[in-house]
C-alpha cells in the first residue's frame, strides 16, 4: 500500500505501520471512561465493528492522511476491546480457573495474527486493496455472526454489585 497505493516509500510505510500503534497508545492513555461502561459485551462488539469498518475504509482511501487517521481509529479500538474482554474474563471466571483461561485468552489473541496469512493469500489472489477491504468487512460480518449465535455475549452487563464484591473470598 505504501508504494503502490499511496505512491510513497519507506517513510510512508513507517507512518502506515505506526498509525495503529499511535491509536492504541492514545486509546490506552484515554481509557478512563471505560470504567463507566456496564454493557461490556456490547462494547467489545462495537469496538470490533469500528475496527473492521476503519480497516475497510482504509482500503478505499487514496489520501495518506485520511488513511493514517483510519488506521489510528482502528488501533484505538484495540485497548477498548481488550479492556472489556479482560474485565469479562476476570469477573466471570472462578479463581481456580482464572490463570488457565487467561492463558487461553492470550493464546487466542496471538492466534489472531494468523489473519495476516489470510490477508496475504487474498492479496496474492487479487491485490492489497481487496485484501484490506474484505478483511475489514469480514471482521464486521464475524461480529454479527457472533452476536446472532451468542446473544448473551452482546447482552453481557457488569452490574454494580459485582464491582463492589470482594474477590478474595471466592
Amino acid at each position: 500500500m505504501a508504494t503502490v497505493h499511496f505512491h510513497g516509500g519507506a517513510e510512508t510505510f513507517g507512518l502506515l505501520t505506526a498509525a495503529p500503534g499511535v491509536g492504541a497508545v492514545l486509546g490506552g492513555m484515554l481509557s478512563g471512561w471505560l470504567a463507566n461502561i456496564r454493557f461490556q459485551g456490547r462494547a467489545v462488539l462495537i469496538a470490533v465493528v469500528i475496527w473492521g469498518l476503519a480497516i475497510a475504509c482504509f482500503g478505499f482511501v487514496s489520501m495518506l492522511w485520511i488513511g493514517l487517521i483510519l488506521l489510528g481509529i482502528a488501533g484505538w479500538q484495540t485497548p477498548v476491546s481488550q479492556t472489556m474482554r479482560t474485565t469479562i474474563l476476570q469477573v466471570e471466571t472462578p479463581n481456580r480457573l482464572r490463570g488457565r483461561l487467561s492463558s487461553l485468552h492470550s493464546t487466542a489473541v496471538q492466534a489472531g495474527q494468523l489473519g495476516n496469512a489470510e490477508a496475504g493469500l487474498v492479496a496474492s489472489l487479487s491485490n492489497a486493496q481487496v485484501s484490506i477491504v474484505s478483511g475489514g468487512l469480514g471482521c464486521v460480518l464475524g461480529v454479527f455472526i457472533i452476536a446472532l449465535l451468542i446473544p448473551s455475549y452482546a447482552r453481557y452487563r457488569l452490574d454494580e454489585h459485582v464491582l463492589d464484591q470482594d474477590f478474595e473470598n471466592e
